[in-house]
């Protein structure tokens, strides 16, 4: 008997999550975009450094890779 498809809707699925930010991403002004999107780089930022600082550059390369 085949399984039944997840339903995409389902309380945990991630899905309406992710229709609901890219909903908010697509009302969002530019300038609410550009400052959104420099948190995010800021995030990414800060996580590399910490990684470099701690397991230098050979592990943040063979994290990176």
């Amino acid at each position: 008997m085949p399984r039944k498809p997840a339903n995409p809707y389902s309380k945990y699925s991630k899905r309406k999550d992710q229709e609901k930010y890219y909903k908010n991403l697509a009302n969002m002004s530019s300038e609410e975009r550009f400052e959104h999107r420099a948190k995010v780089w800021i995030v990414l930022i800060i996580i590399c450094a910490i990684i470099i600082f701690f397991f230098g550059w050979d592990g943040f390369v063979k994290w990176a890779i």
